[in-house]
């Protein structure tokens, strides 16, 4: 089973085209828990187990999709950390909202009611992007 792990300390990685990476701390990696487990017994990574616990930034690079049901939209919606689990998401019916856009929708502070026209906007054409 892979696992999402922040690194605390440089690592260096073997990629899967063989070549080797060195990691720096504040990254975000996707590994096997077998490869990741004496690398956190070292103080090199730390397991990413929940998505509360992460900023946008960390969360922009852990391969993660979140389902809420959120109360002000009257929908189950989903936050992604990029286009690539959007589409998956998309797929399966959902309306997603990748890092990216949640960073300009923060930045915005729009009201409950701009939020809902947004999401209906989105609900229509499932692959618009949040830009600015």
């Amino acid at each position: 089973m892979k696992i999402n792990c922040l690194v605390k300390k440089q690592i260096k990685a073997k990629l899967s085209t063989g070549e080797i990476t060195s990691i720096p701390p504040g990254e975000v990696v996707f590994i096997e828990s077998e490869k990741a487990k004496p690398w956190i017994e070292e103080g090199k990574l730390e397991p990413l187990s929940l998505v509360e616990n992460m900023d946008l930034e960390q969360f922009s690079k852990s391969c993660l999709g979140l389902i809420v049901e959120s109360s002000v939209l009257g929908d189950y919606i989903c936050f992604t950390s990029n286009e690539e689990v959007a589409d998956e998401l998309r797929k399966e019916g959902f309306i997603c909202y990748t890092a990216k856009e949640l960073q300009v929708l923060f930045s915005k502070q729009l009201t409950s009611e701009q939020l809902v026209k947004l999401h209906e906007i989105k609900k229509v054409f499932p692959e618009c992007k949040i830009i600015q």
